[in-house]
């Protein structure tokens, strides 16, 4: 309930009758704190071979909440010309469990040219999207590289990045974001702690 008012006051939807309004002050209370956040999972580079490539960055990171909740990945890539491009990811679990990454023990996202930003920025601008991530799965960050062939048909791999939920939420909370949005994110991640504590005991 408090997420969803949380939700209508950032979307300025039906704020004169939020859902958390039968609740009492005490239940209102988010109760969030900075320590909640969980950091994202150090990086080892040496667990995917050749992943050393200098041309991929990482621009950033958000969340949509349409339906389902959505993670979004953006990236520059420095080549004009990208083909077979996509997305190798791991969980954050399956990362820390695993000695190698390889492209069979990965799950594979899309990724796509993003032409608006690309025009806008001068740069090739791509980006990624991890669809119906469950509420009670938000802990887990994703680690992943991108994979391209070049003009020639070279094969790229990126380094390792890790992203997660509670990395946003982070960014949110401490950034320039406006307050509406900051207590929605901090309702977000007080519903997915309960999700958590709910389904997983």
């Amino acid at each position: 309930m408090n997420y969803g008012a949380a939700a209508q006051n950032f979307f300025n939807y039906k704020t004169e009758t939020p859902m958390n309004a039968w609740m009492s002050d005490e239940l209102k209370a988010v109760g969030f704190d900075t320590s909640l956040i969980q950091a994202l999972p150090e990086i080892d580079n040496n667990k995917l071979e050749g992943c050393n490539d200098d041309t991929v960055s990482k621009r950033g990171s958000s969340l949509t909440f349409v339906g389902n909740i959505n993670q979004n990945v953006y990236f520059d890539i420095k080549d004009d010309v990208v083909t077979d491009a996509k997305v190798l990811y791991w969980t954050e679990s399956e990362y820390k469990k695993l000695d190698k990454l390889t492209t069979a023990n990965a799950h594979t996202a899309d990724l796509v040219y993003d032409a608006a930003n690309s025009a806008s920025l001068k740069i090739n601008c791509y980006r990624s999207v991890f669809e119906g991530v469950a509420a009670k799965d938000l802990r887990d960050a994703f680690v992943f590289a991108v994979c391209y062939k070049d003009a020639e048909g070279n094969e790229h791999y990126s380094t390792l990045f890790a992203d997660g939920a509670h990395d946003y939420v982070r960014r949110v909370v401490t950034g320039t974001s406006k307050q509406t949005m900051k207590d929605l994110a901090k309702a977000f991640l007080m519903y997915h702690l309960a999700a958590e504590e709910h389904l997983l005991g």
